[in-house]
């Protein structure tokens, strides 16, 4: 195993009350394994600022932090504002984020709903990380 502290923040309700199994967690400890990581922990948290800010203090020691959830189509998701508040930071449009999603939402949901648009911002100064679709697409 590669000597890096892996760690994972799931968020969402849905997670915590048992409407939705983390096949998120399951998934990235399984494909970190196969790359020859370690997932140290995976965090689970709801929908509220309190507790999101928490598991990203509780992950200040891991050299990598992979974030699943929490980022719904609704105009009350609070994941990226409180990402945000986290780093000091404010979301800004990203054309290079809008470019690489495009085609990916117009397979998953229509790109031109007005509550899709907020999915293309992202932090100020953040690393965007290119989509591979057919994986997206085959992972479910």
């Amino acid at each position: 195993m590669k000597d890096v502290i892996v760690k994972n923040i799931s968020i969402g309700d849905e997670l915590l009350i048992g409407q939705v199994i983390n096949t998120n967690a399951a998934w990235l400890g399984e494909h970190l394994s196969e790359a020859g990581y370690n997932l140290k922990s995976v965090l689970t948290v709801g929908d509220s600022e309190k507790s999101i800010l928490d598991a990203f203090e509780a992950c200040m020691d891991a050299d990598l932090v992979l974030v699943t959830g929490g980022l719904g189509p609704t105009a009350d998701d609070i994941t990226k504002p409180t990402v945000c508040k986290f780093f000091g930071t404010e979301l800004v449009f990203n054309q290079e984020a809008y470019d690489n999603w495009f085609p990916f939402s117009a397979a998953v949901d229509s790109p031109c709903r007005s509550e899709t648009v907020g999915r293309r911002f992202c932090r100020n100064h953040a690393h965007i990380f290119r989509i591979v679709t057919e994986q997206l697409l085959a992972c479910g």
